[in-house]
């Protein structure tokens, strides 16, 4: 290894959920044949691993890592993780995603052994768990972004049940075996039953979304309902995630503010762009608004039965580093801040394992014994070692996320 700094370039996922300008407009490139750009991945997520830039020549990072370890990761992160910890990336979410949950790390790693055993093929679509790894997230919003995010207070959900009245038998369910019983009687309802109870909600939010008459609408979950079926038409059934509207807290993120998603955490994410980070891993477990698997007892095992009261994160200023913003997280896995340069402002970084640095914003000199000038929507990655100068340049202020891992779980 004789650099310790290059250009970084992340792979795009054009999953149908995705916009079709935000990304391609961050990227600076042009999309003419209008797809759908849902996801950019900064990391070394050995599906889709970023790469290095050298002069003419590239590397995949996740490669690079693997041959590199010490000398990128650095002694520690290597010793505790045995690769990269987190991956970075820019969200753009068009249409809702569906209704998930992650393990915990324990249970991924059950999970992983006896689908291993059972000869269940990686990459088979029945297959829940990917890896033997954890997968708690944290997003951080650049635009008005909704997402519902756990199970709501007992009083708003019975509030919000019994105002509709096809909901009202889940009343009584859930006054007898609280959350996990009202899960349970959701998800295992014969379809028919769903589909009695859900249809007239469905053709009263449809008429309500064609005439609109809705002033309020983001915060209804009649709402929501409707778009999901706009955007997931129903087959034979309804799906019976429509459900979770009602269920599940509704929250709106405004820019710069964060949420972190747990192990066991029921969320999905409704419409917005953000910038995401979470442990490296691909383990999810889905609870509908998908045509992908949904397998409802392996779910109802992990899903944490119990009251959400949603935390907004705002970013914490860094002591002497006033530029820099961090938002915490309990987990050891990754680290993501924030931070704003003035125009001709300098800010340092030594990088204690592999960093990586997303410029949204601005232009940015990044100075080491060589100089590169970033764009908005580059990136850099700093291997263990690393010592770089930052200035922003032009008339506006540089907006930067550094993707790290958190002090006390790095050399």
């Amino acid at each position: 290894m004789n650099k310790k700094l290059y250009l970084l370039t992340g792979k795009i996922q054009h999953y149908d959920w995705g916009g079709y300008e935000f990304i391609p407009r961050l990227l600076q490139i042009e999309n003419p044949q209008h797809k759908p750009y849902a996801e950019y991945w900064l990391g070394a997520h050995p599906a889709a691993s970023a790469e290095i830039l050298d002069q003419d020549k590239q590397y995949s990072l996740h490669a690079y890592i693997q041959k590199y370890p010490f000398d990128t990761l650095g002694p520690t992160v290597y010793e505790t993780f045995g690769q990269l910890p987190y991956l970075l990336k820019v969200l753009d979410v068009r249409h809702m995603l569906s209704i998930q949950v992650h393990p915990t790390k324990e249970a991924a790693i059950a999970g992983f052994e006896k689908e291993e055993q059972q000869g269940i093929p990686l990459h088979a679509p029945h297959r829940n768990f990917k890896d033997r790894n954890h997968k708690p997230e944290l997003m951080v919003a650049l635009s008005d972004f909704w997402l519902l995010h756990g199970f709501r207070p007992e009083a708003d959900l019975l509030a919000t049940l019994e105002r509709v009245p096809e909901l009202l038998p889940l009343v009584k369910r859930f006054q007898q075996a609280g959350y996990q019983g009202l899960y349970e009687e959701v998800m295992l309802m014969e379809a028919a039953r769903a589909d009695a109870m859900l249809w007239p909600i469905v053709k009263e939010a449809t008429r309500r979304l064609e005439s609109d008459q809705w002033p309020d609408a983001v915060s209804d979950p009649a709402y929501w309902v409707a778009q999901a079926v706009r955007q997931h038409p129903p087959g034979k059934h309804l799906d019976k995630g429509l459900f979770s509207f009602y269920l599940m807290n509704i929250v709106h993120l405004r820019p710069g503010e964060a949420i972190f998603q747990g192990p066991g955490v029921l969320h999905a994410y409704l419409r917005g762009q953000n910038v995401e980070i979470m442990a490296n891993s691909d383990n999810v477990l889905r609870g509908g608004l998908t045509h992908k698997h949904v397998d409802v007892a392996e779910l109802l095992r992990h899903v944490l039965a119990a009251p959400v009261h949603p935390h907004i994160i705002q970013p914490t200023h860094i002591p002497h580093a006033a530029a820099e913003a961090v938002y915490h997280t309990p987990v050891p896995d990754f680290q993501l801040s924030h931070i704003s340069l003035p125009p001709g402002q300098h800010f340092s970084v030594t990088a204690r394992t592999t960093e990586i640095l997303l410029l949204l914003d601005g232009h940015l000199i990044v100075q080491n014994s060589d100089e590169l000038l970033l764009t908005a929507g580059q990136s850099v990655v700093l291997f263990y070692g690393e010592q770089i100068e930052c200035i922003a340049q032009g008339e506006k202020p540089a907006m930067i996320f550094r993707a790290t891992v958190p002090p006390e779980n790095r050399n």
